[in-house]
């Protein structure tokens, strides 16, 4: 074997998945300690969420449990980490921490330095705003270092202000994404992604899923690519980012933020060999994609309800809860994945499984 990576993230079982792949064995920090995590795993600590990121007690004390107990080559990280970069901080002071350091990380989500920054680099991004708009209406209110878009509201029915926020202008288009590989100061394309929302309730732009490969403009993914280029010289990036943007209805493309750590889209094209080698350092910066598309889609419950025992799941069912976990409603169920010759088909194919499931709710206790 490789040896051993901990590997963090609120859902850790995409990463686990690609480290396991490249040889290594795994224990997995999480907030959900999924059954799939489990069998990925050699061991799975589930972890206090607290703020947009993990318990601080919590953390460390399960840091200092495995550095206590294994050997460990470093230290991999996902999302959970954004609104606190202290948490890596202290991770550093156990296991060398993998991808970028808790000063890269602040960097990135510095606002408004981060889009000074852009505006420096001739990067376009929507117009930012450190004080609530007089007028409010086409504006969104932001959290510094929130993820899965939940932290995101409209501005229509009144202005907020508390630390950390920040407010943008609302952009009208697609969402998508690069997933690129930061090595020596060059930014290397690992694939262009198109992103969805699951809106609901007063959280219209929760996550809802994405799909790789997709077919961009020749100008989108030139903006995607000079930005990531840019941003990995002057920020000195490290390992699997991301970068997510808006494609207009005008074609043009705006730079909504960095992620400067393993994203949902990592996760996607995790079982191409070398990806996590790459991460760490130590593979080739050009890697075969293929034409292959993959798409996940997230279910999300539609009820308090409590994961009954001998459920069988569909195979392309993943982040599956252990039995007798309390599931609330609006929270996420399961993940469902989909594969095919394109992007299309696999996004159709993984919004067909994903109404199977939100039809089945295979709960008890509605």
């Amino acid at each position: 074997m490789a040896g051993k990576l901990v590997i963090a993230a609120v859902c850790a079982r995409p990463y686990v998945a690609m480290a396991k792949a490249a040889g290594y064995d795994v224990l997995a920090l999480d907030i959900f300690a999924d059954s799939d995590t489990e069998q990925l795993a050699t061991q799975v600590f589930r972890l206090p969420y607290a703020d947009g990121g993990f318990d601080p007690a919590g953390f460390e004390a399960a840091l200092a449990t495995i550095a206590a107990r294994h050997e460990v080559l470093g230290f991999v990280y996902g999302s959970g980490f954004e609104a606190n970069p202290q948490l890596l901080e202290t991770a550093a002071h156990y296991f060398p921490v993998v991808g970028n350091s808790a000063s890269v990380v602040k960097q990135a989500k510095a606002v408004p330095d981060f889009f000074r920054t852009l505006d420096a680099l001739g990067i376009p991004h929507p117009p930012v705003s450190m004080e609530v708009p007089a007028l409010l209406a086409g504006w969104l209110h932001k959290q510094a270092g929130g993820s899965g878009g939940t932290h995101i509201r409209r501005l229509e029915a009144g202005g907020r202000k508390n630390a950390g926020s920040y407010y943008q202008q609302e952009l009208a288009g697609i969402p998508v994404s690069l997933l690129f590989a930061a090595h020596a100061g060059d930014a290397h394309v690992i694939g262009y992604n198109r992103q969805s929302v699951a809106a609901h309730g007063d959280l219209p732009f929760r996550y809802g899923g994405l799909v790789t490969n997709v077919a961009l403009p020749d100008t989108c993914r030139k903006i995607l690519y000079v930005a990531a280029q840019h941003l990995t010289r002057v920020l000195k990036l490290r390992g699997l980012n991301s970068i997510d943007a808006m494609l207009t209805p005008t074609g043009d493309t705006y730079i909504l933020e960095l992620n400067p750590r393993l994203t949902a889209s990592a996760g996607l094209y995790h079982s191409i060999p070398g990806l996590m080698q790459l991460h760490l350092g130590e593979g080739a910066s050009a890697l075969d994609i293929g034409r292959q598309a993959s798409a996940q889609a997230v279910v999300y419950a539609e009820y308090d309800a409590i994961v009954p025992e001998g459920l069988e799941w569909p195979e392309w069912a993943a982040d599956i809860p252990v039995a007798g976990s309390h599931i609330a409603a609006g929270d996420p169920l399961c993940t469902v994945y989909a594969q095919a010759d394109g992007a299309e088909a696999a996004w159709q194919l993984a919004h067909q499984r994903l109404q199977v499931m939100t039809a089945m709710q295979p709960l008890s206790g509605r």
